[in-house]
């Protein structure tokens, strides 16, 4: 074996593109032969070289901004159901008195009590199901706006006081967080999905659905 096969075989070892036994003369001859066994030497540090370490892992951005993201939303809903809790119990507190009114006109205020008490107890019942917010969400706001108006209609006209109607707006306030917790959740893996797929998130749960 001359030099140029013995070159020839390591280079293609290397690529491991040699068979064994050629492998074999060739490394014969460059143990007698000092260039070919120089030229071996450069050849296996020029491919160490060239390979080198594999490079690290890169982090995965993409995914740790969707889990921030996720978190975030997760806490904003956590506090949205909470202040939904809170003021459904006021509500519910304010409702009591006249549900249990023994007045003359006793039997009207507790007719009116009647709608205080149905939406203070569907806040409550949304907050603790927010999966319920989209169904219940069109009759409290329009429940909720209603009052209001008539609300200040009446004070307009001077009917009623400003301060005896402040509890419309603890109406308005948990409409107001009912659409909070109706709303998805959305991710920046939302704005542009994979061809094929589209991911729907629902308040409580996530789901991936084929368009």
């Amino acid at each position: 074996m001359d030099c140029t096969q013995a070159i020839e075989i390591l280079s293609a070892d290397l690529d491991g593109e040699a068979e064994l036994t050629e492998v074999a003369a060739a490394t014969a001859h460059a143990a007698r032969c000092m260039p070919c066994r120089f030229l071996r030497r450069e050849m296996l540090q020029m491919d160490a070289t060239l390979r080198g370490d594999p490079a690290p892992p890169s982090p995965d951005f993409a995914s740790l901004i969707v889990d921030a993201t996720r978190r975030s939303a997760k806490i904003r809903r956590l506090v949205a159901r909470v202040a939904l809790f809170v003021v459904g119990l006021a509500l519910l507190a304010d409702v009591i008195p006249q549900i249990l009114a023994t007045s003359s006109d006793a039997h009207m205020e507790h007719h009116l009590a009647v709608w205080g008490l149905t939406f203070s107890v569907a806040l409550l019942t949304i907050a603790l199901r927010p999966s319920l917010s989209r169904v219940i969400r069109p009759i409290a706001t329009l429940f909720a706006l209603s009052m209001l108006v008539i609300a200040v209609i009446d004070i307009g006209r001077g009917e009623t006081p400003m301060l005896a109607e402040t509890h419309h707006l603890l109406e308005v306030v948990g409409v107001a967080l009912i659409w909070v917790l109706s709303l998805p959740i959305r991710t920046p893996i939302d704005a542009a999905p994979a061809a094929g797929l589209r991911l729907v998130t629902e308040p409580d749960d996530a789901r991936t659905e084929a368009s």
